[in-house]
């Protein structure tokens, strides 16, 4: 689980996240800025294959970068059944097409950020949902 300095964005930042992203190169340049930063990422090309990693690994995620246009089960459909799983997942949904989060956004444990991002946005993020509770090292 997550493990950095209270309020810190950058290297120190630890996090275990689950990538679901259908786009190979958005996959690949996500997974590595997030590993240059500590955190875990284990990667998902669609919504049952981040289902198939979640509900193996309970509680083993802190964060969710989830992606609203997947081929499929979409991300909406994909959000509702991470929180069916654990009610408390913290998600970031990314999608080109702002009006589609729209609806997702009724909780502080889902956070919308438009794409293109850059990655001080996306650890701005994934900062704000872990909080200050976060455990640190």
């Amino acid at each position: 689980m997550a493990s950095r300095n209270p309020g810190s964005r950058g290297p120190d930042m630890r996090a275990s996240i689950l990538l679901v992203e259908d786009t190979d190169i958005v996959r690949r340049s996500t997974r590595e800025l997030l590993e240059a930063v500590g955190c875990g990422v284990t990667l998902a090309v669609d919504g049952p294959s981040a289902l198939a990693a979640f509900a193996t690994s309970p509680g083993g995620f802190d964060i969710v970068l989830l992606d609203m246009t997947l081929p499929g089960m979409s991300g909406m459909e994909t959000l509702r059944a991470l929180e069916a799983l654990d009610p408390t997942v913290r998600v970031v949904l990314t999608s080109g097409y702002r009006l589609e989060a729209a609806d997702a956004l009724t909780s502080d444990r889902v956070v919308f950020l438009p794409k293109p991002f850059v990655m001080d946005e996306l650890l701005a993020c994934i900062d704000g949902l872990l909080g200050p509770d976060a455990p640190s090292s």
